[in-house]
C-alpha cells in the first residue's frame, strides 16, 4: 500500500510540476517528514536517560513567563511514572514540566532553563535543539545512551529525531503522551491541532535538504 501511495503521489507531483526530478524530491520530503507523526517499530520500553520537553508556556501581567497548566502538569505526572516504570531517575527536563504543578522531579535530573540575553537579561527562546544540546554536552558517550522521549503527543516524532540527531538513540511512548492543547497559551503555535501542525511542518521542511541524515 505504501509503494502504490508513493508511486501515485510522484505521478501526480510530476504532472503539476513537469519535471521528474522536482517531483522525486518532493515525494521524498514529504514522506520522510512531513507524512509521520508516530513510528511504527513498537517501543523497546527501557532507558537510562529521560528527555521531557515542554509544550507552550503562559505569561503574568508582567510578561513573565509561567508553566502552561494544560500540558506540562500531564509530562510532570508522566515523567513520574515512566521513571518509576523504567527505574530511571536520569534525565533532562525543560523547566515549565520542571515547575508545573505536581511533586517536585527526581533530585537527579537537571533542569533546562533558557540563557539570558546578555544585552537586557531577557531570556532566550529554548527550542528543541537546544535541549537536545544541553543533553549532549552533559554526557560522556551519546551513542551508549537509550532515551525516552516525553513531550507532547504531536511535537514527539520531531523530538526523537531531534535527540537521535544528537547521537542518542531514542523512542516516544506515544499512545502515553498528552494531546491537548492550552488555548491561552503565550505561543500561538501551541493553541491548537490546526496550528501547530502547520507549525511543526514548516519545522521539519526547514530542515530538510537532498541526502540529509538524521533528525530535524
Amino acid at each position: 500500500m505504501n509503494e502504490a501511495l508513493i508511486l501515485g503521489l510522484q505521478e501526480y507531483l510530476e504532472r503539476q510540476l513537469g519535471s521528474s526530478e522536482l517531483a522525486q524530491f518532493y515525494t521524498d520530503a514529504l514522506w520522510q517528514l512531513a507524512l509521520p507523526w508516530k513510528e511504527s517499530a513498537p517501543s523497546p520500553r527501557k532507558a537510562n536517560l529521560i528527555m521531557a520537553f515542554a509544550f507552550g508556556q503562559r505569561r503574568d501581567l508582567n510578561g513573565n513567563a509561567l508553566p502552561d497548566p494544560i500540558v506540562s502538569p500531564r509530562l510532570k505526572r508522566l515523567l513520574h511514572e515512566t521513571a518509576s516504570t523504567l527505574k530511571c531517575n536520569r534525565g533532562y527536563v525543560q523547566w515549565e514540566i520542571a515547575e508545573a504543578n505536581g511533586p517536585p522531579i527526581p533530585a537527579e535530573m537537571k533542569v533546562i532553563r533558557p540563557r539570558l540575553n546578555p544585552e537586557d537579561a531577557t531570556p532566550t527562546y529554548l527550542s528543541t535543539e537546544d535541549i537536545c544540546t544541553a543533553a549532549a554536552e552533559d554526557v560522556v558517550d551519546p551513542k551508549s545512551l537509550t532515551v525516552c522521549v516525553l513531550s507532547h503527543r504531536h511535537h514527539a516524532w520531531r523530538c526523537v529525531r531531534a535527540v537521535r540527531s544528537f547521537g542518542f538513540q531514542a523512542w516516544a511512548p506515544y499512545e502515553d503522551l498528552p494531546d491537548q492543547y492550552d488555548g491561552a497559551s503565550s505561543q500561538p503555535w501551541c493553541r491548537s491541532g490546526e496550528q501547530y501542525i502547520i507549525h511543526d511542518l514548516i519545522s521539519r521542511l526547514r530542515w530538510f535538504r537532498p541526502g540529509r541524515q538524521g533528525g530535524p
